[in-house]
């Protein structure tokens, strides 16, 4: 249903706008209810690639773990306090994410799907576990037997594609295909969007021209 409504949207601003293109940004389960609508290629967006750039914040790509406990009170209680909307979960359940959004090939971490041919793509994921908005409790470390990187709602290494074939990879006029690229901050979850250094790498990503790719070992 969001993912419709989305497509609907977006295919009406180009419409009335006379657009060609659209950049696209989302947060948290907006990344999921994005890429639901690009694997499931709704209103023909991705087939006639009219989306060229997308950034995601902290998002949902390959499924929420702490979704699994949905139908735990505790965690219901938790989820309460931070505003999430437990009716969601059962769709951010990694298991749902690679049965109903992965379409492609049903592996939630890679970005293997040829609609993704000639996208940009960024994304930034948060690293502080402290959720701000709940007394700074570790949710996810509570429960973290292989100390996971996480921004308190989400595992770190949940929220970016970690490979593409070269068939979904961008194809630039000169130089190698370039794989999607991702960008850490040390922020909790919700704040990822407000970090300064998110808001410049949106920026960089949806508006300029060039693309600077740094690799640390």
């Amino acid at each position: 249903r969001y993912a419709k409504a989305a497509a609907k949207g977006i295919r009406h601003r180009l419409d009335v706008s006379g657009a060609t293109h659209v950049n696209l940004v989302c947060h948290s389960f907006g990344c999921l209810v994005s890429r639901l609508m690009l694997e499931a290629d709704l209103e023909h967006l991705a087939s006639e690639q009219r989306v060229v750039r997308w950034f995601t914040s902290a998002g949902v790509l390959a499924g929420a773990r702490l979704a699994r406990l949905y139908d735990n009170p505790d965690v219901q209680s938790v989820g309460g306090l931070l505003g999430l909307n437990i009716s969601d979960w059962i769709m951010m359940n990694p298991d749902y994410v690679a049965d109903h959004v992965a379409l492609w090939d049903h592996d939630p971490r890679q970005g293997n799907n040829p609609l993704f041919r000639d996208m940009l793509i960024h994304h930034v994921a948060g690293t502080d576990p402290r959720v701000k908005s709940a007394l700074n409790i570790q949710l996810l470390d509570l429960n973290n037997p292989g100390d996971e990187p996480n921004d308190g709602i989400m595992y770190t290494l949940d929220c970016y594609f970690h490979e593409h074939t070269n068939q979904a990879g961008l194809h630039a006029p000169v130089g190698p295909v370039m794989r999607s690229t991702r960008s850490l901050v040390h922020e909790y979850h919700e704040f990822v969007p407000d970090d300064p250094g998110t808001i410049l790498l949106a920026a960089a990503g949806l508006f300029h021209q060039r693309k600077v790719l740094v690799t640390l070992r």
